[in-house]
């Protein structure tokens, strides 16, 4: 399972006009890592909704706190970019879609498929711990701690990181056209 499908995670073939999904860095293979409200045909109904609609009020919304009649029960959606088919086609498509993936035994298929892909598990962290600043005291001296020092963490409290963004669209497009 990908668990992050959303538009950003998406790019276009320019060669084939097929959709190419990135960035696996939540993806769970099996049961083992799932989180909480991520699972994909809920991304697809999401991404598919903020895509023909160029609506992204739910965006901003957890996505343990997302579900799939947020988008479905919207009597019409509101088309705001050129499709080429009526949306009602794609919104029934999308209807079969989910019903086929979300019928019964669906991840007992896919887990017991034959050439199903897998991975080995994640090596453990080293053990070691790293000092690092967290906040102040309530005496406003500098409050000390020692453990894990997540990348949220850091970026919180201004510490060094290391941030990998990803190009912007329009430069990807312009190197993947000069590249052809």
């Amino acid at each position: 399972m990908h668990q992050d499908i959303a538009p950003q995670n998406l790019l276009i073939d320019p060669c084939t006009y097929k959709i190419v999904l990135f960035d696996f860095d939540r993806a769970a293979s099996g049961k083992k890592r799932l989180y909480k409200g991520r699972d994909d045909v809920t991304s697809v109904v999401f991404t598919l909704y903020e895509l023909v609609t160029n609506d992204t009020s739910f965006s901003g919304i957890p996505h343990s706190d997302r579900y799939i009649g947020m988008v479905q029960s919207i009597s019409e959606w509101i088309v705001n970019r050129e499709l080429d088919s009526d949306v009602s086609k794609f919104r029934n498509f999308l209807s079969e879609w989910v019903a086929t993936r979300r019928s019964d035994g669906d991840m007992e298929r896919y887990l017991n498929a034959p050439h199903r892909f897998t991975w080995p598990d994640l090596p453990t962290a080293p053990d070691y711990n790293v000092p690092f600043e967290m906040g102040t005291t309530w005496d406003g001296k500098p409050n000390w701690m020692t453990g894990h020092r997540s990348r949220f963490t850091a970026m919180k409290m201004g510490q060094y990181c290391f941030r990998w963004e990803r190009p912007p669209q329009s430069r990807s497009l312009i190197e993947a056209e000069n590249s052809v």
